[in-house]
This record gives structure tokens, sequence and C-alpha cells, in this order.
């Protein structure tokens, strides 16, 4: 280990320069940033002012460094359920990207190009806020401290802090290319590995605190546990235990190869993946607990979720879910896998392979949604607010992905009205938030009242309500109104034959009917009756039989035959009714009749009446010469008399 405690060159603003002390104005440097700084963004005044400002710990932000927290655990505190692989956003930094975005408070992104620029990015629309250019280039992931300074490497071998403005605050000169990525600690303190073997601690004014020495590069991001512990691989095949206070060696533990992996600090244990094609889980003692061989070299650093499962790739382009040791799945894409899976706190997982593709995963390890780009993926996910995922690709764009903002349309739009028996085929388009045709096959849609394929065939009369859906949007409604067809069928009721007494009534209803059973009218008055009123009231009184049926529509009922019997005796009548004069031993025969009130004729049979002076069929034979009262009696009603005088 290397200590360059207290050696700096003091550039005079104002004042006076005691040796290794800056008074009045003086700006100070690390030794190792020695440069002209008459081009840099901001002046030296205002840079001390910036410098005097307390830096803490990581911004609050969403995703904040390349592993979301000193312990570079990548397990995100936002759920992801929603999100379906719509590209919300996309923006272009130059030829390709590797490095991996961070977020900060702000709802600012930041992230390194090839182009040898950091970028500044509004999260919520891809609309750049600033960059900022250095020499070579940026393939570390940027670490965002809770005052939203902006920590990152350079392949120019800086170590570089922003403020927020993109303005440089200072930077700090290495002896390799810093392909590392910061973190911070608690009290702002930068960790960062270069190529020239070294692990960085600079405090927040830039100021180095200590230097830890390898004997290879490192392009592993160092992991803070929370006991004070620096964790960090290397080229020289070795994990090193470093206490961050003063960058002393606690121990190392050796694999078989590189060490490319960025170590995740869990409640077990450390763990990181080699070139030698293990990945290792070691206690905070530095002792292996198990290791798991992929058969394939690891570049992927591992995510860990809340129940101590691992995520990571492999260069055989596999991704691993490990528990305790025990390989709880894998997923299969075309090519290697670099890059780190990102972790959302309801279990999906996130991760870019070189088939150009971001795949996101379920905690079974099953393919939710891809998105292939134009180059390799080889930089790490992050999740941000509302359960955006961004990741950046190798064809030089950043992409914020997020759920898709579909606008549906179907055709008929306008309301129609149709005949039971009648159809309307109905055709869907949904298109994305570019105006983008995603399907116009109407089987991919969800229909509201039509068959799968869009077809509305409903017979029964209503209104109805027709949309299409397709994953979460809707189209806006047509609304069908089915009317009846024509009329195939009359009820009337009562339909069974009916008798009834002469004065009484049967009201009929009746009802007409669609070959679909549909209701075309119940209203009486609407058809043509046999043998009632208008309205369908049966109120014959004379005695016979009726036949009763409705008609509507050239269609009729069938039909209830009516009988009519006569009401109660209200007359009765003799013949003959006047008064007769005969001899004695001659005969008149009467007859008698009975009726109803209204005329029917109850009965004409002589024997049904009770006769006054005549046999019990009407024959008047007296032969005693005499005044004779003739009358005949039914159901209580009796004749007029007819007087018959006999004489000698």
């Amino acid at each position: 280990m290397k200590k360059l405690w207290g050696k700096y060159v003091a550039v005079l603003i104002s004042g006076v320069i005691i040796l290794g002390v800056s008074l009045s104005s003086a700006f100070v440097l690390p030794v190792g940033t020695q440069q002209d700084m008459t081009d840099e963004k901001t002046d030296d005044t205002d840079m001390t002012e910036e410098m005097d400002d307390k830096v803490e710990s990581l911004s609050d932000g969403p995703w904040p460094s390349f592993g979301r927290n000193k312990r570079n655990t990548r397990l995100s505190s936002y759920e992801t359920g929603d999100t379906d692989g719509a590209v919300n956003w996309s923006f272009e930094a130059g030829p390709a990207l590797r490095s991996s975005p961070a977020i900060g408070s702000e709802g600012v992104m930041y992230f390194g190009s090839i182009d040898r620029n950091l970028y500044a990015v509004d999260v919520d629309d891809g609309e750049e806020q600033w960059r900022y250019y250095t020499d070579d280039v940026i393939i570390s992931s940027p670490a965002v401290s809770e005052d939203e300074i902006i920590y990152f490497g350079s392949g120019d071998e800086y170590i570089y802090a922003l403020n927020s403005d993109g303005s440089l605050r200072w930077k700090y000169k290495t002896d390799g290319e810093v392909y590392s990525s910061p973190t911070v600690d608690e009290e702002g303190n930068v960790y960062v590995g270069s190529y020239d073997n070294n692990l960085y601690s600079i405090d927040k004014d830039g100021n180095l605190n200590w230097e830890f020495s390898s004997d290879s590069w490192l392009w592993s991001s160092p992991s803070i546990s929370e006991e004070g512990v620096v964790y960090v691989g290397s080229g020289d095949e070795n994990l090193y235990a470093i206490d961050k206070t003063n960058g002393t060696e606690i121990w190392n533990y050796t694999t078989d190869g590189y060490i490319y992996s960025t170590p995740a600090v869990g409640e077990d244990g450390i763990y990181f993946g080699s070139y030698d094609g293990n990945l290792y889980a070691l206690n905070r003692e530095g002792n292996l607990q198990w290791k798991f061989n992929v058969g394939a070299r690891i570049h992927s650093s591992p995510a860990v979720d809340d129940n101590g499962t691992l995520y990571f790739g492999d260069r055989n382009g596999k991704v691993h879910a490990l528990k305790n040791g025990t390989e709880l799945w894998s997923f299969e894409t075309d090519e290697k896998v670099r890059s780190s899976p990102a972790v959302s706190v309801d279990g999906y997982i996130y991760v870019g392979s070189y088939d150009d593709s971001l795949y996101a995963l379920n905690d079974e390890g099953e393919e939710e949604w891809s998105y292939q780009t134009d180059g390799d993926v080889f930089s790490s996910p992050a999740i941000g607010k509302e359960g955006r995922v961004f990741a950046s690709s190798m064809d030089g764009k950043m992409y914020s992905f997020g759920s898709y903002d579909y606008d549906i349309e179907i055709e008929p739009t306008s309301d129609q009205t149709i005949t039971a028996g009648d159809t309307i085929d109905f055709d869907a388009e949904v298109y994305d938030q570019y105006g983008n045709l995603v399907t116009d096959v109407d089987s991919d849609f969800t229909w509201q009242n039509t068959t799968a394929s869009g077809l509305f065939d409903d017979t029964a009369v209503g209104e109805y309500k027709v949309t299409a859906t397709y994953e979460d949007a809707t189209s806006s409604t047509t609304n069908v109104t089915v009317q009846p067809n024509s009329t195939s069928t009359v009820e009337i009721d009562p339909s069974s034959d009916q008798t009834i007494t002469a004065g009484d009534t049967i009201d009929f209803d009746a009802s007409a009917y669609d070959e679909y059973g549909n209701l075309k009218t119940d209203v009486d008055s609407d058809f043509t009756w046999q043998n009632t009123t208008a309205s369908g009231l049966f109120d014959a009184t004379a005695v016979g039989e009726y036949k009763v049926t409705a008609t509507y529509e050239d269609a009729t009922s069938s039909t209830t035959n009516v009988t009519v019997q006569p009401n109660s005796t209200s007359t009765v009548e003799i013949d003959p009714s006047s008064d007769q004069t005969i001899t004695a031993g001659d005969t008149i025969d009467f007859d008698a009749s009975a009726y109803d009130e209204y005329g029917n004729l109850k009965t004409d049979v002589d024997s049904d009446f009770t006769w006054e002076n005549t046999t019990a069929s009407g024959l008047f034979d007296d032969t005693t010469a005499d005044h004779y009262s003739v009358t005949a009696t039914h159901e209580d009603v009796t004749s007029a008399p007819a007087t018959v005088t006999v004489q000698p």
C-alpha cells in the first residue's frame, strides 16, 4: 500500500503560499492533478466555494451508482411489474455506450460514452441537460452523491467530480485508465480503481486519503460493507478486503482467473465472479462458503435480492439464479452476457446480452419481454421511479423502457343499428405512442360483445357496447343496437280453449316474436284480432263457437276456441200464448221456450219445463168445462199465462 498523505501542489489565486498549506483563496489539487485548468468549465474561485460544500453519501435517487448502493447489490426498491418493454424514449450519445446509467434525486440520469462525454439526460423525456467532455472514452459508470455531485472515471486516467450543472468540481489524475465505477461512503469519500493497479480513496474535496496497490489492473468496482470494509477484485485474480479508514489489506482470496466482476455484499457473504468460471461466496473473514462453476468466464457482477438469490451472466450467454450455491434456474441468450443484472423489488430481472438484446425475466427465469437494439448490450441496466428500466447499447443509444401507451382504433367507430340476424365485422388496429402499427390482426385483441375475431353476431334485442382491448389499452366504444327481425310467431293468452257464459268476457293478450325469440310487440292494439275487440277483448254474448286469433305482420297465432253458453233463464215463452177456447175432449199442445237475458235459447224441450194445468210435456187435455190458466216455468222463471176455456 502506498500513502500520499498531505502531498499537494498549491496554485496561487491570491494571498500568501506556505508550503503544503494554502492561505487566502488558494485552490489545492492533489499531486496527481497537475494540468492547465484554464479550459475547464469553472474558474478557481467557483471551485473553491463549491469544494467547501458538504458532500455526503450516495444520493437517495432511485439508482445513484453502478450497484445502486455502496454494497453493490443491484436491488431496486421499485416495482416493475407494469413495465412491458415499451421504449419511452432513446437518446443517441456517440458511436457506442459501455457505461451504465446512474440516476440521482433530481430526475437526471448520468452516463458516459465512447465519444468521451459524460451526459446528463432528463429521465422523463430523454432531453439532454448538459454534457462534459474528457480526453478519452468513458466506460466507468457514474456515482451520484446526496448533494448531486457526479463522480466517474475516464480512459484519460482521471477521476472526475462534477457539479449537478455539469461544471467541474475537481479531478484527480491516476496513472492508468479508469474503467472502474466509483462508490461513495457515508463520509463522502470516493473509492475507485484504476488500470494503474491501484484502488483510490479520495475525500469529498478531491484529496487523496490513501491508495491500495494490487498486482494488476482494477476493472472491478469497489463495494463497502456496513462494517467499513472495502471489497474489490483485480486482474491479479484476487479479491481484496481493505480497511476503508486507512487502506490496509485485511485479507485476500485468490481465484484462478481475472476478476472483472464487482463484488456484492449480501447479508450472508460477499459474492463475485471470476474468469475461472466460478461464482464465489465468501464469508466476512475471507473464507470460502461455496462456489458454483458455470463452465464459462464470468464478467458479470451478481445482483442479490431480499431472499439471498444471486443473479449473474456468463460468457456462454446464460443468466443464472443461485441460492446457497444451488442453481435455481438458468436462462439462455444467443451471445455472451457481460452485463450485470438489475433486480426490481417485485422480482423481475433485467440484463443485457451481446445478442443485442435487453431481457426482462421473472423470478422463475422465464422471459417476460425483450428488446433488440442495434448493438451489443454490454452495460448494466438501472431501475428508476415508476418502474422504468434504463439500459444502453453499443449502438450508441440510451433507452428508457416503460409501459406501452397504445392507441386502439376500431372500425366501424360510429354507433350502429341492425336487425337481429344481421352481423357486423369489426376491425381493430393498435398503434404505439410513436404512431407505429403494433398489430391489426383482429384475433390479437380481446373483444367485448363480439367473437374472438371481432364479429358481432348477437341476435338478442338490446344495446351492446363493442370495444377492443390490447394489453391494458382499450378502444373507444361503438354502440350497437339490435332491433327485432320480422315477426315469425304470434302467441295469444289464453291459448287453451275456453267456455264461458254469455255476458262474461275474456281479455286476450298477444305477443309477437321474431325468429330469434325477440319480442316485437305485446301491445294488444297492435294486432288484428278475430272475434274480439281491437284490444283483444272477447265480449260476444251470442251462444256459439268462436275462433279467436291475433295477426301481426302476416303472422297469425294459433286459434283459441271460445264456447259461449247461455246465461241463466230470464224469459219463458209459451205457444200459443193467447187465450184459447176449446170443446171438452179437444186438446192443445203447448210449446215452451226459455231464454237468457241476451236472447239465447236456454231450452225448448217441453219436458224441461214445469207446467201448470198441462201434462209434463205441455199437453192441455182437461175435459171439465171451466177456465184454466196455463203457464210454463223454468229455473224459477214463469211464462205469462194463457187462459184456456173448456166448453161442454
